[in-house]
């Protein structure tokens, strides 16, 4: 049976993982709007050890290599992805007459069923995108000259009257005259480039948003030091009713969500305790709507000695083209 779901389109047989409110507790106080602090009692998931998260395998092969090596403890939980054919997407790259190392497309290899997370206002759904692919990929976005990062002096935000300099690089591609505005900054897009227009494809296609994908916000975080804090993206050129998908490479990195309420300290979740996802290189994940109303994500800041690598992340969102001229 088909599911309708907030990011448009039909997605056969999701896999629901709903995360349980009877146990809310008091956050532990967070990063204080800089990231940097812990996490509280955290609904963690997106990790094999995790309870609430369901084992996702790139292919069937795989899963069925995989499911043969688990203990028997795993498998109830794995074997639901064991017979998931991948659907293919179109590579822009087809037909390039570049070497066929650069010219591969990125086959899109990931699970039809993604593991959807619920909560009051929230809605996640992750895929594993890409699996041994990952690491060209992300090599790709780390060689010279393939993305151009703007300046700091461009991307300083402003918070409460003050500039302040990001913790983490920053550039934006899109359509043809868009621009993008986030904390008293506005940053004109640069033209897609022919693996940031394929990556979109794969996204697209795994999350089948009720419009194209028409802008991408790229953040480079070194490592561990680098972080964004507590935040929505409350953009007014944002399409609201499409979703905001999320493509990881690199340096694995926890994405931490706290519910507004517990961000203003006021309302009736109060208590709610925030939900961390484990984003590793080649996740995909998506905020349907209405989760960026009522949550703040953020990814905090950690210890450079435990988190050492650079992480490159995708942003794909649906700008109005009206507002964001």
């Amino acid at each position: 049976m088909a599911t309708q779901h907030p990011g448009g389109g039909s997605q056969e047989d999701e896999v629901i993982v709903i995360v349980d409110d009877d146990d809310d507790v008091d956050d532990d106080g967070g990063d204080g709007g800089d990231g940097s602090g812990g996490e509280g009692d955290s609904a963690r998931l997106g990790t094999k050890r995790d309870s609430a998260c369901v084992d996702e395998t790139s292919t069937k092969e795989e899963a069925e290599e995989n499911v043969a090596k688990k203990p028997k403890s795993l498998k109830s939980s794995s074997a639901e992805h064991d017979d998931v054919a991948p659907p293919q997407a179109q590579s822009v790259f087809a037909g390039s007459s570049s070497s066929s190392s650069s010219a591969a497309s990125t086959k899109l290899t990931a699970a039809k069923r993604p593991t959807v997370i619920t909560k009051p206002g929230l809605r996640l759904r992750q895929w594993k995108l890409f699996s041994k692919e990952a690491f060209r990929l992300f090599a790709k976005l780390e060689a010279s000259g393939e993305v151009d990062y703007y300046p700091k002096s461009m991307t300083r935000v402003q918070v409460f009257g003050k500039w302040h300099e990001t913790h983490r690089r920053t550039t934006a591609y899109g359509d043809a005259g868009l621009a993008y505005s986030f904390s008293g900054c506005r940053v004109p897009c640069k033209p897609w480039t022919p693996l940031l227009l394929d990556l979109k494809t794969q996204a697209e296609a795994a999350c089948q948003p009720p419009k194209p994908f028409n802008f991408v916000l790229v953040n480079r975080y070194k490592d561990g030091a680098d972080f964004i804090g507590k935040h929505r993206d409350d953009e007014r050129e944002l399409d609201a009713a499409c979703p905001i998908a999320s493509l990881t490479f690199g340096q694995t990195r926890d994405f931490v969500l706290h519910h507004a309420h517990v961000v203003q300290k006021r309302g009736k979740h109060t208590k709610m305790v925030p939900v961390t996802v484990t984003l590793a290189s080649g996740t995909l994940l998506t905020m349907d709507p209405p989760t960026n109303t009522h949550w703040y994500h953020s990814v905090p800041k950690r210890a450079p000695a435990k988190v050492p690598g650079v992480r490159i992340n995708l942003t794909f969102r649906r700008l109005d083209p009206a507002k964001a001229k």
